[in-house]
């Protein structure tokens, strides 16, 4: 299942589901996992972008491409910052006044953002968007 491209220089190349294999692609995710453990940054710097990659190679539609990269960042924090608890747990390294302080916010955001999704846009630009394109967006927010 492969597709033809063109690269940089305009030459053809082809790509296919064994692009994943290429040493570039374990290169990145080995950068990625290092910077991530010394520095505490990787999903939005160097995961986002490489599986925006690997999306493309696997033929992903481009209009959800970047909303599966996204999710999927979010979905890998889920399962990591659960673990980091109960590893911190288990030491008694947690203060439980503060893991309910971030907790009640982190549900507070999340419902916050479930009702924005529903919300109709005369909400946000007090008339009825018909295309809210990035300009447009961008004018209104610096009449502000």
């Amino acid at each position: 299942m492969g597709r033809r491209e063109a690269n940089r220089e305009g030459a053809e190349c082809s790509l296919g589901r064994n692009d994943l294999a290429r040493p570039g692609c374990h290169c990145r995710w080995r950068v990625s996992g290092i910077l991530a453990g010394l520095f505490g940054i990787g999903g939005g710097t160097v995961i986002v972008p490489a599986l925006y990659e690997v999306f493309r190679i696997l033929d992903v539609p481009e209009d959800v491409r970047m909303q599966l990269c996204i999710g999927t960042s979010l979905a890998i924090m889920v399962p990591t910052s659960l673990r980091s608890y109960l590893a911190h747990r288990s030491k008694e390294a947690v203060i439980p006044d503060i893991v309910l302080m971030w907790s009640l916010s982190a549900v507070v955001g999340v419902a916050g953002s479930l009702v924005a999704v529903g919300a109709p846009a005369v909400l946000f630009f007090g008339r009825p968007a018909l295309h809210a394109s990035p300009a447009s967006v961008a004018s209104r927010i610096s009449c502000l």
